[in-house]
């Protein structure tokens, strides 16, 4: 939420990148440690070799996966609309004010225009 406030909702990449990046540093090291440290026999030298291992993997994914995000929110808009999509980001974060009527909507996610079309025939 600190990396939005700065970018608005410019530079998604940065803010789904950097994220998992520190998430999935701290948790190489810890799952590694917990399970192979204090649960196992490895030694700190083997702890730290196989943790940048993973995470240097973890990272490339991150990185080639970025480009997914830009397609999975370019499909969802051009699926629910754009409207209905700003209103799913805001009640995903828990900002603004989303009445009934609109989080009924937004529980069918339907693609863009359907209640409209819904409503017309049921006249």
């Amino acid at each position: 939420q600190q990396i939005r406030k700065v970018t608005g909702e410019k530079k998604i990449w940065l803010r789904a990148t950097g994220s998992t990046l520190v998430s999935q540093l701290i948790d190489s090291f810890i799952v590694l440690t917990i399970a192979f440290k204090l649960g196992g026999s490895w030694s700190w030298s083997q702890i730290i070799a196989v943790g940048c291992v993973n995470y240097m993997y973890k990272f490339v994914v991150a990185i080639l996966l970025t480009p997914l995000i830009y397609l999975g929110e370019a499909w969802l808009v051009r699926y629910v609309g754009k409207e209905r999509a700003e209103m799913m980001k805001k009640e995903a974060m828990g900002v603004g004010n989303v009445g009934n009527v609109e989080m009924e909507n937004l529980k069918t996610c339907q693609p863009a225009g359907w209640f409209e079309n819904e409503e017309k025939r049921s006249l």
